[in-house]
């Protein structure tokens, strides 16, 4: 193999044309030469947890105790920065599922995460966002993802 001066880029840096823990198209192209795309993905370290908008995801932002909390459909995808999350919890069990006007459906077992916040005022930690999967794979891939922040 010999030297051939042509290759050479007068010392100059190519220009990054991706951002670390940042999830982007181009980052997919580079990563992923093929450009098939996947659930997973996303790449660590970055600070937002994917939440697709599945038959199967839920939300609440009024939390109740004694598994009182009504969930509603998530209605769109979501991207939810974990930075001022001070806790993540998780349980399990028989959730109750309400329409997005907030009527109450029925009820399914599932998987919850929940977001807690700090509240300077009252000195005290709180749930800001209940997740409900009734769906394995979709609860998986954001566990997947919390695993990788």
């Amino acid at each position: 193999m010999s030297f051939d001066p042509r290759l050479m880029h007068n010392g100059v840096k190519r220009k990054r044309i991706e951002n670390e823990g940042c999830i982007c198209s181009r980052n997919l192209e580079i990563n992923n030469p093929s450009n098939q795309t996947n659930d997973h993905s996303f790449t660590r370290n970055s600070a937002f947890v994917r939440l697709p908008s599945t038959p199967s995801t839920f939300q609440s932002e009024v939390w109740q105790p004694r598994a009182e909390t009504l969930y509603t459909p998530l209605q769109e995808d979501t991207m939810i920065s974990t930075r001022n999350i001070e806790q993540i919890s998780f349980s399990s069990g028989s959730f109750f599922i309400a329409d997005t006007l907030g009527n109450y459906l029925n009820t399914q077992k599932g998987q919850v995460i929940n977001l807690w916040k700090y509240d300077s005022d009252k000195k005290k930690l709180f749930i800001a966002r209940s997740l409900l999967f009734t769906d394995a794979k979709v609860y998986d891939n954001v566990l997947l993802q919390l695993e990788n922040i």
